[in-house]
């Protein structure tokens, strides 16, 4: 079994009598033994079956690339049906192994033909089951981290339309009304949001939750988050959503928005003030600065700088400086985001108050979807 390397990989069997030989997706495995799982659909795989213990056969061993386990992150989800269970067996004992947490999913035709269910189960038992997807999170919060700074996901502002009727917005609204109700976290005192925001970050590190929302603000507030916050481990930025319209997810937060009217009188000074903000000293100011030149610099900042402290929920933390490793996995991220906030207060409200009545039962995710889709449309009508 030394040509088996990783799960995913089959045998070709050769069999008495038969042309081709039959690939079987090898279930597990070890130093001395394959296991396979089949269905008896022909002769061959009858001819299999009637085998008995001691007979040899005609088998070439490690065929396939198989999975490559090391690309998988922390909470893999594993999806098979059919022929496609076996060899995710020895996918899930592996990740297991590598002190990952997957969760399997199995199809069947019919409940006659569920097979090695008990097997999967046993491999999981021992997995954590009580790991919630975010900390300290309620109906309202969520709406807030998922849909506030992210309304150009539902806005086209220069088409003037709206899609809050779409079945994603409503999906949307119906998982927020999945926690409990609460407060908005943007409208509790800072007082408040400081307990919050350190237990967010202390249950992350207790492996209690999993996702949180990051706002990265400078190179070096990114290597504090990396090297402080989580101990220099492989942490995953993910956006959401996806897509070829979307980048990868990631959003561009503006501090400054900067526009000249094309009837002023005085747009050679404009355009100067313009150019003063673009300057080096300037852009050195900003956490993401928006030239390359300044950019590279902050990078380089951060690469140079002495030990710091940072707080990682209610802990001070000392960090040194960052790594070129950290900072081209920054860099590479915010290349490949393409979208920029838009946050309209008129808009965020109609969203609100008709979320609000949902969550308090008054009506259904349809139907609020429905009025604000409506009012949305009337309002940006209005600025047209």
């Amino acid at each position: 079994t030394s040509a088996l390397t990783r799960p995913g990989q089959f045998v070709n069997i050769k069999l008495a009598g038969k042309y081709l030989r039959r690939p079987i997706s090898v279930c597990d495995y070890d130093d001395s033994t394959i296991t396979l799982l089949y269905k008896v659909v022909g002769e061959g795989t009858q001819q299999m079956a009637d085998m008995k213990a001691g007979e040899t056969l005609d088998v070439l061993v490690g065929l396939g690339n198989g999975f490559h386990t090391e690309k998988s992150g922390d909470l893999p989800l594993l999806i098979g049906g059919g022929v496609g269970i076996p060899p995710l067996y020895r996918l899930c004992k592996d990740l297991i192994a590598e002190g990952k947490q997957p969760r399997v999913i199995l199809g069947f035709n019919t409940a006659e033909e569920v097979f090695y269910e008990k097997e999967f189960a046993a491999l999981t038992a021992s997995l954590p089951d009580d790991r919630k997807a975010f900390c300290w999170i309620n109906k309202q919060t969520a709406l807030e981290e998922f849909c506030m700074y992210n309304l150009s996901s539902f806005v086209d502002v220069k088409k003037g339309t709206c899609r809050f009727d779409s079945d994603d917005f409503i999906s949307l609204l119906e998982l927020c009304d999945t926690w409990e109700n609460g407060a908005y976290f943007s409208e509790l005192a800072f007082e408040e949001k400081i307990p919050i925001a350190a237990e967010r970050e202390d249950s992350i590190l207790r492996d209690e939750s999993v996702f949180w929302t990051e706002y990265l603000y400078s190179p070096y507030g990114y290597h504090a988050l990396i090297a402080g916050t989580f101990g220099g481990e492989d942490v995953p930025l993910t956006g959401f959503p996806k897509g070829t319209d979307a980048g990868n997810g990631g959003v561009f937060q503006t501090e400054n928005v900067l526009a000249m009217c094309s009837q002023s009188l005085y747009k050679d000074e404009i355009w100067d003030f313009f150019m003063l903000q673009l300057s080096e000293e300037k852009q050195s100011m900003s956490g993401f600065p928006v030239r390359r030149s300044s950019m590279e610099k902050a990078m380089q900042t951060a690469l140079d700088f002495d030990d710091g402290t940072t707080y990682v929920g209610s802990r001070e933390v000392k960090i040194g400086p960052a790594t070129q490793e950290e900072m081209d996995e920054m860099a590479a991220y915010i290349e490949g985001i393409t979208v920029c906030d838009y946050y309209n207060e008129e808009i965020w409200q109609v969203v609100r108050e008709e979320a609000d009545m949902y969550f308090a039962g008054d009506q259904t995710a349809a139907q609020a979807a429905e009025k604000i889709q409506g009012r949305v449309s009337l309002y940006l009508s209005e600025q047209s």
